[in-house]
């Protein structure tokens, strides 16, 4: 038998978890909402790529935002630290 991707395996990742123990699921809500909710979104003329159907994920989703802004502010930070050492090191 094949071993998976260790991207795939690791025991810190919340999937595998869940994987390994299906009664860390907890399901709340109304599923005949979210059912509705789907079937409505999914007749629209243009529905969107991503739905935050639970209450929970919007919050998820903007601290993911803010450590993706995070990162990219760093990124660009370091990026132009680079630009700047350029030029000085070639008198631009």
């Amino acid at each position: 038998m094949l071993s998976g991707h260790p991207a795939y395996i690791s025991k810190s990742l919340p999937t595998v978890a869940l994987r390994e123990n299906p009664n860390l699921i907890v399901l709340d809500g109304d599923a005949e909402k979210a059912s509705e909710a789907f079937w409505k979104i999914s007749n629209l003329e243009n529905p969107p790529e991503r739905f935050l159907i639970h209450r929970k994920t919007a919050q998820s989703a903007r601290q993911k935002v803010q450590k993706l802004t995070q990162a990219l502010d760093e990124a660009l930070e370091y990026v132009f630290l680079l630009l700047i050492e350029t030029y000085i090191a070639y008198d631009i």
